[in-house]
């Protein structure tokens, strides 16, 4: 219970980082 509440922001944050990353090696 406690992991899935805390788990949901994570994917989400790890999720943007790897966007993040990836624009950066497009440009």
């Amino acid at each position: 219970i406690i992991f899935k509440t805390f788990g949901i922001p994570l994917v989400i944050l790890y999720y943007i980082l790897i966007s993040l990353i990836f624009q950066k090696q497009l440009k």
